[in-house]
């Protein structure tokens, strides 16, 4: 972890928090962007940068608005955890639009997937076919987001 004590200053640390927890609130858009948050977002971004822990920014749209009405997360667990598997559980997942976030976990889950579909069904399907259906899985537990 990088040393931030001596250029993170307490109001940076608060920017930076507020901006991570509200990225949509916060789009940063030509001239227009020098005048958000009073510049301090600009100056934040480019200290950023300059000390290479900035990465990028991303991209939210409104799901609903494009037919994607429901949000799940599914906790895998797999038949083993050498890296071969991991790596392999990975790459089966790399072409499936309906990921949108793989993360690797520690504990009695392998992997938590975000998931998205037009309905419950659609999650359903995506589950059958995906995860039910891969040798590599042991078991998983889905939740639904309510929100």
């Amino acid at each position: 972890m990088p040393d931030t004590s001596a250029w993170m200053k307490d109001a940076d640390w608060a920017l930076l928090s507020g901006l991570m927890r509200q990225p949509t609130s916060h789009m940063f858009v030509g001239k227009g962007a020098e005048r958000q948050h009073g510049g301090d977002a600009q100056r934040l971004v480019r200290r950023l940068k300059d000390r290479q822990v900035y990465s990028g920014w991303r991209l939210e749209v409104d799901r609903f608005a494009l037919g994607i009405g429901v949000t799940a997360f599914v906790f895998v667990k797999l038949m083993g955890q050498g890296a071969a598997t991991l790596d392999a559980f990975r790459h089966s997942l790399s072409d499936e639009t309906q990921v949108i976030r793989l993360i690797t976990l520690s504990g009695e889950f392998d992997f938590l997937v975000e998931v998205v579909g037009r309905d419950v069904a659609s999650i359903n399907s995506f589950r059958s076919r995906c995860l039910n259906a891969n040798d590599l899985v042991k078991g998983t537990t889905t939740m639904i987001s309510l929100d």
